[in-house]
C-alpha cells in the first residue's frame, strides 16, 4: 500500500517492508505507523465489508447526538428493525460508519462517537494504561493499541446476561445493558456470508462465538489464545473440558512479576492472546533469550516493537529559520508550569489526570458517585484538565473495576485489581499526559484531535515562524477540524492540511483556542445522509453535523500563557514544540542521523 502525509499526489512511502525501502523519500519504512494514517478513512474502511452490522455498536451509533441516551435509543431501534428490514438497519449502521472522520478512529464499545486521532497518541516507554486511563491488556505497555485483534465478535462477553456482573446498580446504563448474549450473536451472523449461503450453518457460528462449542467466546482461533476466569465469562465456558484439556485455561500466577496484581485486567473479557502449541518450542528460544516470559510473549514482543518504533524525520521547515527561538522556548515551557507534567525524555509523567475538579463531571453528571463516592478530596496527582469527557467515562468501569493502580516510573502494578479496588480506591478516572514527541507531524492535539487550525488550500505557509502566527484570525487560516475535513473531501488534491505551528498556538493561547472551539460546534462537517430513522433523531437524514457532536470539541486542558498570536513568547514556545523530536538537538537536515535516540541527556 501507499502512504502519503501531503496532497502533492506522490506516495511518500510505498511499503513499510524493512527491507523495501521507498527512493528518494525521507521515510524508512519504520516510519510508516506515523506516516500518512491521517488519510485513512477507517469507517469506510469496515463499512465495505460483507457484514457491516458486526461493527454496528463500536463504529457507528446514534449520528449528530452525543451521549448514552441516544445511543441506547439506536440500539433499541437497531435490534428492532434488523430482521424486518435488514436494508434499512444495514443503510443506517454504514451511514454512522461513513461518518468517522477520516484520520480518526473510534473503537470503543458503546454505540457513542468518541473517535481518538490517528497516529494513537505515540507514546514510547509511557505505560501501562491506555490514554483514557483503562488497562485492556495488563501488559500493555503503550497508550491506545491494543496488543490483541480487533474481534468485535469477542464483545460478546459484554452483553447483559455476562458483563452485567460488573455493572453496579448506579453505574450509567451502556447500550450492552439491553441486549442479551443470544441476540447479540444473532445480530453479528443473521447476514454474514457464511450464513447467507447456508443458513444452517448460523446455530454453529453462534455457538463458537458464544464459546459454547470451543471454550473461547469470539471467531479468534482458539489455539492462539489464553482463556482466564472473570466476572463476565461463564464458569462452564472458562473452565470447560476442552480449555482444561488443551491447557489453554490460565492463572494469573502462571504469568509471574506483578501478574499477581494485573489479573483482574490481564484479560478484562475472559481472553487473551496466547502461542498456538506448534509454535511454543520455536518461541521458547527468544523468550530465553530476551528475557521474556513464553506466556506472553506475544504481547510483549508488541509492546518492545512500539517501543522501539520512531517518530518520522522532522521536515518542518520552520525550525530552521526559528532555531534561536527555541531556548527562549524551553524558559517558557519551564516558567509557566509545562513540565511539571509533561516532563522526562518523553514529555509525559505518565500520570492519569483528573477529567475535573467537580468529580460529578466524571459521572456523566450531578449524581453520586458510584465507586468511593464518600472519597473525592485529594483525588488525582495533578491538576483537572477539562478535556471532553466522554471517552474517559466510557473506560470508567475499566478504570475502577479492573485496571490496577500502578508506578508511572516502571508501568508495573502495586496493588490488587478489581472491583473491591475500585470500590474502596480513589482511583481517578481522566485522561493520561500526552507524550510531545512529533509535535511537528501530529496536528490536530489534545485527546480528541479536536485543535485543529489550517491555511486556506493555495496559502503558502512561508519559512517565518511568527510570520505565520501572525496570519491568525485572517481569512486565511481556518478553525475546527469540521471545515478542515469537509474540504479535504470535496478536494483531495489541494486539501488543506492541519498546520502544527498555527494548531499548537490554539492549543496554548486561549483567544485562539475559543475559536476553534467555536468552529468545533458549527455544524460544517459533511457527512454522507443516511435513513430517517425517525427513533433516534427525528427530522430529515443529517447532512452536517458540528464536529462536537461526534466527540471532537477542542476544549479542555486549559493551561495557557499571556501573550497574542505570534508575539514573541507564544512564538518560542511553539519553536520549541516543534524541535521535539528523537533529535532536537539537531537541524532537520543537518549533519548526520541521529544514532542514539535514547540518550538519557535528551
Amino acid at each position: 500500500y501507499s502512504l502519503d502525509v501531503d496532497a502533492d499526489g506522490k506516495a511518500d512511502m510505498r511499503s513499510t517492508k524493512l527491507d523495501n525501502p521507498t527512493p528518494d523519500s525521507p521515510y524508512l519504512p519504520q516510519h510508516g505507523w506515523g506516516v500518512g494514517n491521517q488519510d485513512i478513512a477507517f469507517g469506510w474502511l469496515f463499512s465495505m465489508s460483507s457484514n457491516p452490522l458486526l461493527g454496528s455498536l463500536v463504529l457507528s451509533g446514534a449520528l449528530g447526538q452525543p451521549g448514552s441516551a441516544p445511543s441506547i435509543a439506536y440500539l433499541d431501534w437497531l435490534m428492532a428493525t434488523y430482521k424486518s428490514n435488514p436494508k434499512l438497519a444495514t443503510q443506517e449502521v454504514v451511514a454512522g460508519m461513513l461518518a468517522q472522520p477520516r484520520g480518526y478512529a473510534d473503537v470503543t464499545t458503546d454505540g457513542i462517537y468518541n473517535p481518538i486521532q490517528l497516529p494513537t497518541l505515540y507514546t514510547r516507554y509511557a505505560w501501562p494504561s491506555n490514554s483514557e486511563g483503562g488497562q485492556s491488556n495488563g501488559s500493555d505497555r503503550n497508550n491506545t493499541v491494543w496488543t490483541g485483534a480487533l474481534d468485535f465478535t469477542g464483545l460478546i462477553d459484554l452483553c447483559n446476561d455476562r458483563g452485567s456482573a460488573i455493572k453496579l446498580p448506579w453505574e450509567p446504563r451502556s447500550v450492552f445493558n439491553n441486549i442479551s448474549c443470544e441476540d447479540f450473536a444473532d445480530l453479528m451472523t443473521r447476514y454474514s456470508p457464511a450464513v447467507i449461503q447456508d443458513p444452517s450453518r448460523q446455530r454453529a457460528i453462534m455457538d463458537d462465538i458464544l464459546g459454547i462449542s470451543d471454550g473461547v467466546p469470539g471467531m479468534l482461533n482458539p489455539d492462539a489464545m489464553v482463556v482466564m476466569q472473570t466476572t463476565t465469562i461463564p464458569k462452564e465456558v472458562a473452565q470447560s473440558e476442552i480449555n482444561l484439556e488443551t491447557g489453554r485455561f490460565k492463572h494469573a500466577a502462571d504469568y509471574g512479576g506483578d501478574a499477581k496484581f494485573r489479573g483482574a485486567g490481564m484479560a478484562a473479557l475472559g481472553m487473551r492472546i496466547g502461542i498456538e502449541p506448534s509454535e511454543r518450542e520455536k518461541l521458547r528460544v527468544y523468550a530465553d533469550r530476551y528475557g521474556l516470559p513464553l506466556e506472553d510473549l506475544q504481547n510483549e514482543a508488541v509492546s518492545l516493537a512500539l517501543d522501539w518504533f520512531e517518530p518520522p524525520p522532522n521536515t518542518t521547515p520552520l525550525l530552521a529559520a526559528s532555531v534561536e527561538r527555541v531556548p527562549l522556548g524551553y524558559e517558557v515551557f519551564q516558567e509557566e508550569g509545562c513540565a511539571s507534567c509533561h516532563r522526562g525524555p518523553f514529555g509525559t509523567d505518565n500520570i492519569i489526570h483528573p477529567l475535573s475538579a467537580d468529580p460529578r463531571v466524571e459521572f456523566g453528571g450531578p449524581r453520586a458517585p458510584s465507586t468511593a463516592g464518600w472519597r473525592t478530596l485529594g483525588r488525582g496527582d495533578g491538576p483537572a484538565i477539562n478535556t471532553e469527557p466522554q471517552r474517559a467515562i466510557n473506560g470508567r468501569p475499566l478504570r475502577r473495576l479492573v485496571s490496577p493502580p500502578y508506578d508511572p516510573s516502571t508501568g508495573l502494578a502495586t496493588r490488587q485489581g478489581g472491583v473491591l479496588q475500585g470500590l474502596m480506591s480513589v482511583q481517578r478516572v481522566g485522561y493520561k499526559t500526552t507524550a510531545l514527541r512529533y509535535l511537528w507531524g501530529s496536528a490536530p492535539y489534545l485527546h480528541d484531535g479536536g485543535v485543529g487550525v489550517a491555511l486556506r488550500p493555495g496559502t503558502l505557509e512561508g519559512t517565518d515562524l511568527q510570520t505565520l502566527l501572525q496570519r491568525a484570525g485572517s481569512e486565511a487560516v481556518i478553525y475546527g477540524m469540521g471545515e478542515i475535513l469537509s474540504l479535504g473531501e470535496r478536494s483531495p488534491t489541494v486539501s488543506p492540511k492541519t498546520n502544527a505551528a498555527l494548531s499548537l498556538q490554539a492549543l496554548v493561547l486561549r483567544t485562539e483556542r475559543e475559536r476553534v472551539i467555536a468552529a468545533n460546534e458549527l455544524e460544517n462537517y459533511e457527512v454522507p445522509a443516511g435513513s430517517t430513522m425517525d427513533v433516534v433523531r427525528g427530522g430529515p437524514p443529517i447532512e452536517r453535523v458540528s464536529m462536537r457532536s461526534i466527540g471532537i470539541a477542542g476544549y479542555g486542558h486549559d493551561f495557557y500563557i499571556s501573550d497574542v498570536p505570534g508575539g514573541d513568547r507564544v512564538t518560542a514556545l511553539v519553536a520549541y514544540l516543534l524541535s521535539l523530536d528523537d533529535c532536537p538537538r539537531q537541524l532537520p537536515g543537518h549533519g548526520e542521523p541521529c544514532t542514539n535516540p535514547y540518550d538519557g541527556g535528551r
